[in-house]
Formats: C-alpha cells, sequence, structure tokens
C-alpha cells in the first residue's frame, strides 16, 4: 500500500510545486523578483569562475607538456 501512495504522491509533486510557485509569486512577487536577480547573479559569478578554472587547468597542462 505505502508503494502505490508514494507513486501516486511523486506525480502530483510536479502539480503541487507549480502551485505553490504561483502562489508565491501573487502573494510576495518582489520576493521572486529579488530572489531571480539573485540567482542570475550567482550563476553569472559561477560561470565566471567555471572559466577562470578552464583556463588554469589549460595553462598547468601545457606546463606539464
Amino acid at each position: 500500500m505505502e508503494r502505490l501512495e508514494l507513486s501516486y504522491g511523486l506525480r502530483l509533486l510536479p502539480l503541487v510545486c507549480q502551485r505553490l510557485s504561483s502562489t508565491v509569486y501573487e502573494l510576495c512577487p518582489s520576493f521572486v523578483y529579488f530572489e531571480l536577480t539573485r540567482l542570475r547573479r550567482e550563476v553569472r559569478e559561477l560561470r565566471m569562475e567555471r572559466e577562470v578554472i578552464k583556463k588554469a587547468a589549460a595553462f598547468f597542462a601545457k606546463d606539464h607538456r
């Protein structure tokens, strides 16, 4: 019985998340805006860090040859 309930719950999870997400946005759109801004900034920083790491790896790989 538990397995059936779990599978039923997992199918509903995306719908529940979508409803919660739209409810949060309706209740507090400024929170969603600021969170989106923060996440975009974080993505930009992580991409820059990844580029630095790639360049460092290429530099040290070339140095070892």
